[in-house]
């Protein structure tokens, strides 16, 4: 759940199905689907120096904790990779933590020139090409590498944490973790994360079998120090002609919409809700459901008489799995960095609600 264009640009917005390709996974308005359920995950401790294989972490809330920590609290600047589908996009990340709150620049270094800005919640999408500037409050959510997105108590019942060896990523020692799945409706994942901080330094995705499907990599970072506050502004001199959207949101009441999820599948159970009103009138409720790591996303808006004809169907974009369908006057999607039988399971537990007679 790693795609660094999710990542960088969320909107929250349910995709059909022609939205699904090799280009529409790179437009804005394509990218936060996952609600944030693509960047993530794990860390080391000292605690790891004598374990051996498959030695059981001493505790998964101090290694869950830790990175969460070294993430939020500490400075870094770096580079970091995302492969996936024999597919690669480099990142640029500086981080700096103080008084003020957390401070934060992401710039792509291939492809279309995209970078993020964010104080805290509060996100700027810059896109220069389109002369497009995004803006919007994503309470809760972090980008690689940062890390869970529900309880510990959750990934405990969901995954088995161990402490298996030692590694170098980037030029520093750091201890590999694996998360491995209780069940076959999630993931699991290996990840490297500095053993002097706690920083993550590298994260896998593995799948039924264990292989690598998507992973994320500093090649280089430095941690500590005191990044300046010019290298933290936008590249962008002004944005005056631009487009400026702000894409705000409030938190959804799912007890008073009129469709209900029915049941909590395989351990997902949901974590927040929002209600978005967008200019082009689209009206998206978006509930997100965590193991405690994965996410998945429910999308569900009204069909408008006006709106242009979608195709009920299922797609996958490397780890990612998506579904939408019809639900009575509903457009219905769930889409996550989860098997295929997850997300058929969440979308089938979506259902109406009565209407009193």
């Amino acid at each position: 759940m790693f795609r660094i264009d999710i990542l960088l640009f969320p909107s929250s917005i349910a995709l059909t199905r022609r939205d699904i390709g090799a280009g529409a996974w790179t437009r804005p308005e394509c990218a936060s689907l996952i609600g944030g359920v693509l960047c993530v995950l794990l860390i080391g401790s000292s605690a790891a120096q004598s374990g051996g294989a498959g030695t059981p972490s001493p505790s998964s809330e101090l290694l869950l904790g830790r990175i969460q920590q070294a993430a939020a609290h500490q400075n870094y600047i770096g580079t970091f990779v995302h492969h996936e589908g024999g597919q690669m996009q480099t990142a640029r990340i500086t981080h700096l933590a103080d008084d003020s709150g957390e401070t934060e620049k992401v710039v792509m270094l291939d492809g279309h020139p995209r970078e993020v800005v964010r104080h805290d919640d509060l996100v700027e999408a810059y896109l220069p090409e389109g002369r497009l500037l995004v803006v919007e409050k994503r309470a809760g959510r972090r980008l690689f590498p940062g890390l869970l997105k529900g309880p510990v108590d959750a990934v405990d019942a969901n995954y088995r944490v161990e402490l298996t060896s030692q590694a170098r990523i980037a030029g520093r020692t750091c201890d590999v973790i694996q998360l491995l799945p209780r069940d076959n409706l999630r993931y699991g994942y290996r990840l490297c994360a500095d053993r002097q901080t706690g920083l993550l330094l590298k994260i896998e995705t593995l799948d039924e079998q264990r292989d690598s499907v998507e992973q994320v990599s500093f090649t280089d970072v430095e941690i500590g120090g005191h990044p300046t506050r010019a290298s933290l502004r936008p590249s962008v001199p002004s944005v005056e002609g631009w487009n400026i959207e702000h894409r705000d949101s409030e938190p959804a009441d799912v007890s008073q919409q009129p469709w209900k999820l029915d049941a909590d599948v395989g351990g997902f159970h949901p974590v927040t809700a929002v209600h978005r009103v967008f200019a082009s009138g689209r009206d998206v409720v978006q509930l997100v459901l965590s193991d405690g790591m994965a996410s998945v996303s429910i999308f569900v808006e009204p069909i408008r008489p006006d709106a242009a004809p979608r195709s009920e169907g299922e797609a996958r974009k490397g780890p990612i799995n998506f579904i939408s369908r019809a639900l009575g006057q509903f457009w219905l999607t769930v889409v996550g960095e989860v098997p295929v039988q997850t997300i058929r399971q969440i979308a089938a537990s979506v259902g109406l609600r009565e209407t009193p007679k």
